[in-house]
């Protein structure tokens, strides 16, 4: 794998490749959703029904009335008889015709129910599918970040062994290192002190390396700039495990009679490394509060 970039710059580009698939995958879904929800049809509500049922109850109660009057009417002596047949013929009318109506509604709303409980499957199945995606694309990405992540550090501690034996960086060791051991010999070991903890930081930089001590400056000290991140890393710690072993080798001990330990941690910003060395050591000096 080439490892041309920082971690960190590659991460950015990772995620912000990813961040693109995954707003894809989302635009994908909603239109999938818009385009389901508008095949959706319109809920029937049972009033409109009735109503309509009503008004064409009325109406055709009406024109049955009419007819059965005049029916009845013709062959009839007294008006009596298709007066009262025709408005149970209008009143029978009426009342099918809600019934009807009522009915129908029913079927609507059944086959709406139905419809809109595929339509919710679907749109379900859309957004799970959705989810799949988003999740598959962030494990791709932490997936590839871990694995350029190993694959860099590794180039650069192949790399970092060459590095150390050059002479530029014995200077900047033993510059470093001397600066290191001034500061942990100044370290606070009065009895209130539990915890002694010094740290030391540095940066390497393309043309220079900045620490607790000041600047290395690589056009002062006529060094050629470092060509690449994997140089820069590589340099980075090829210098903090030169300190952390010199340190180890020089304090076998605190001076304060303790077991003492020498760490280093690494980060990365887009341009460059930052290593943090810390010697920890318990306070053989220390006491504990006393009552009177």
């Amino acid at each position: 794998m080439q490892t041309k970039m920082f971690p960190t710059a590659f991460n950015q580009q990772s995620d912000n490749i990813a961040n693109s698939q995954i707003n894809e995958a989302k635009q994908n879904y909603y239109g999938t959703k818009n385009s389901l929800n508008r095949s959706r049809m319109k809920n029937p509500k049972l009033g409109d029904y009735a109503y309509s049922g009503a008004l064409f109850g009325l109406s055709a109660g009406f024109l049955g009335c009419w007819g059965v009057c005049i029916g009845i009417g013709i062959h009839s002596y007294s008006w009596g008889e298709p007066i009262g047949s025709a408005l149970l013929t209008w009143i029978v009318v009426f009342v099918v015709s809600v019934v009807l109506s009522v009915f129908i509604w029913m079927l609507v709303k059944l086959f709406y129910s139905s419809s809109s409980s595929i339509l919710d499957t679907k749109i379900s199945d859309a957004e799970n599918k959705m989810n799949h995606i988003i999740s598959k694309i962030q494990s791709q990405a932490e997936s590839d970040q871990q694995n350029y992540l190993a694959a860099f550090e590794k180039n650069a501690q192949e790399m970092s062994v060459k590095l150390a034996e050059s002479q530029l960086a014995k200077r900047v060791i033993e510059w470093m290192t001397d600066g290191f051991c001034r500061t942990i010999d100044a370290a606070d070991r009065r009895k209130h002190i539990e915890q002694i903890n010094v740290p030391f930081r540095f940066e390497v930089y393309t043309n220079k390396i900045t620490c607790n001590l000041g600047t290395f400056d690589f056009e002062i000290e006529r060094c050629r700039n470092l060509s690449s991140p994997l140089e820069q890393t590589a340099l980075a710690r090829a210098i903090a495990a030169a300190i952390q072993l010199n340190i180890t080798m020089k304090y076998p001990k605190d001076a304060s009679g303790t077991d003492r330990t020498v760490n280093y941690d690494f980060s990365y910003t887009d341009t460059h490394p930052v290593v943090t060395l810390t010697y920890l050591a318990p306070n053989g000096n220390f006491q504990a509060v006393t009552d009177w």
